[in-house]
């Protein structure tokens, strides 16, 4: 009985040892904050980067989440948007639809997200605006500043 009881204890906190990235996704996992970046855009060679907040909505069911990001082109054209968004988690996947709060160039469309690999600590995709984007994005958490 004691040889069970200490294999069960050793199992257990096997399981508790496991990294992050193995353990499956939850809505609650996927709450805090993220860096956001696109592959290069296949004709222009633009990129979408920048900083995403999620946190559980009022309900439990969705993340409000605040988007702020940089479009960067190579021929040094530059904009800004500010987003609101919602994200829907189900089936390992997650949606995330944006609103456009402000932006630097009247042409920019808002931003929404169909995020197919999800884990607490990465999520990848495609980015879809509805307009000139259907590229992939990674989100992923943002590494830690070093201290010296």
């Amino acid at each position: 009985m004691r040889v069970f009881i200490a294999l069960s204890a050793l199992a257990l906190m096997a399981g508790a040892a496991l990294p992050a990235a193995a353990q499956p996704a939850s809505l609650q996992s996927l709450a805090g904050e993220w860096a956001v970046e696109t592959s290069p855009h296949s004709i222009t060679g633009c990129v979408i980067h920048g900083r995403a907040t999620a946190r559980l909505a009022e309900n439990g069911r969705a993340l409000d989440i605040s988007l702020n990001v940089d479009e960067s082109c190579p021929d040094g054209l530059d904009w800004q948007a500010s987003e609101s968004c919602v994200g829907m988690f189900k089936d390992a996947h997650v949606t995330v639809r944006c609103t456009l709060v402000s932006a630097s160039s009247p042409d920019y469309r808002a931003d929404h997200f169909f995020l197919t690999a999800v884990t607490p600590t990465a999520m990848s995709g495609r980015l879809i605006d509805g307009g000139a984007w259907n590229e992939p994005v990674q989100w992923r958490r943002p590494t830690p500043a070093l201290v010296s």
